[in-house]
């Protein structure tokens, strides 16, 4: 077994022991890092700025480097694939035996869900008119206050984007959220609609706005609200 399978291994068995490590490195070493960030924002600035001012001399010495050393890269670029194709099976097969793996949780989970609604009719009757007295409450949502929440998104951020990771929808992932849920007392006023992705839209499920941005900061530090994130798009 090689260094990165057993670390592999590792993080699928305590992944909440890690998390906690994360943590604590980030809250003991939290001006270094922000400082680290901050420098290489500036180098990735100059190597721009320098890139735009010599791109045609770096051109041409770039070419000049993979004639006079082109048997040297090949072979290297012929090694790389060869490790890179092993790390993608490896891969493939996780995503195959997560996928199994949802599957029968989505079925335990359907079935278990049928059991409690056969067994629990009135709490489930009762629910449905919370759910109608707080439809009523809240106002009609008409298609004009959907329209202007979607066109001021738009000429804020440029492009349709989600309000709370801030990153751009593609067409079909889009959803209208209520910044104060329904079922704890909210409107459907225009002050209390915004515009976010499919992900962050479950992820909030009953909480308001400012919980939830509270929770996505915690997570952020850790690193595990954009790796779910990144699982949900890959269809994990």
């Amino acid at each position: 077994m090689t260094t990165k399978e057993y670390r592999r291994l590792y993080k699928m068995k305590y992944p909440e022991k890690i998390k906690q490590w994360q943590r604590a490195y980030y809250l003991r070493h939290r001006e270094k890092i922000l400082e680290k960030n901050k420098n290489n924002e500036k180098r990735k600035l100059y190597l721009k700025e320098y890139y735009i001012k010599n791109r045609d001399k770096k051109r041409y010495y770039d070419k000049l480097y993979y004639q006079q050393n082109k048997e040297k890269l090949k072979q290297k670029q012929r090694t790389y694939y060869y490790k890179k194709i092993q790390d993608i099976n490896w891969k493939l097969k996780e995503w195959a035996r997560n996928r199994e793996r949802v599957k029968k949780f989505r079925e335990k989970y359907r079935e278990n869900l049928k059991r409690w609604r056969k067994n629990n009719k009135l709490l489930v009757k009762l629910e449905r008119l919370r759910r109608r007295c707080n439809f009523k409450t809240a106002g009609e949502l008409s298609i004009q206050t959907i329209q202007r929440v979607y066109e001021d998104n738009i000429k804020k951020f440029g492009t349709l984007t989600c309000e709370y990771c801030l990153k751009p929808i593609e067409f079909g992932k889009d959803t209208l959220d209520h910044r104060i849920p329904l079922s704890r007392g909210g409107t459907n006023a225009y002050s209390n609609l915004a515009i976010a992705c499919l992900h962050c839209n479950c992820k909030k499920f009953t909480k308001t706005e400012e919980e939830f941005r509270k929770l996505i900061s915690a997570t952020r530090c850790t690193g595990t609200f954009e790796e779910e994130k990144r699982k949900e798009e890959r269809g994990l």
